[in-house]
């Protein structure tokens, strides 16, 4: 028992580094290619990359396309209502800040519902990447977990 308990231990140890190499191979190879990234500068830079991107795939059909080009639509119409109110209520925070009349429990609640609107704004996103994996053929369970997860955190 003493040595399947031992052996249990070295597996998982060894399980658990390869995993751990496995991470950071990836983690340096995902900063590799930000390091990349100087032409994205703006959201109009993105927006133009994006547009470039899906018009030049060689794999994607015009269909597939036309799809594709309708979620960026609705996806960016959605980021930008979010935008909008992420800015009224940091607009308020900073008034509310500032007053010889600060109210802490007013201070609280804006800053509940900044990080509400920033959990939908990942929420909106992760979701664009399902949706995206689903036009393209893809299943996107994984993505979902990750964002299950952390909007989770957020909210511990």
């Amino acid at each position: 028992m003493k040595n399947i308990f031992h052996f249990l231990i070295q597996t998982g140890g060894s399980v658990l580094l390869f995993v751990a190499c496995a991470n950071a191979t990836l983690e340096k190879g995902i900063d590799q290619k930000i390091s990349q990234e100087n032409e994205v500068q703006t959201r109009s830079d993105l927006n133009n990359e994006v547009s470039e991107a899906v018009e030049n795939a060689k794999d994607v059909t015009p269909e597939q396309k036309i799809q594709l080009f309708a979620l960026r639509s609705s996806v960016r119409q959605q980021i930008d209502d979010n935008w909008q109110k992420s800015l009224k209520l940091k607009s308020v925070l900073i008034k509310e800040l500032i007053t010889s009349n600060y109210n802490e429990n007013e201070v609280s609640l804006i800053k509940q519902r900044l990080k509400k609107l920033e959990s939908q704004r990942l929420a909106i996103t992760f979701d664009a990447i399902d949706q995206t994996n689903k036009i393209l053929g893809r299943q996107a369970k994984l993505n979902r977990a990750v964002m299950t997860d952390f909007i989770r955190l957020e909210h511990d």
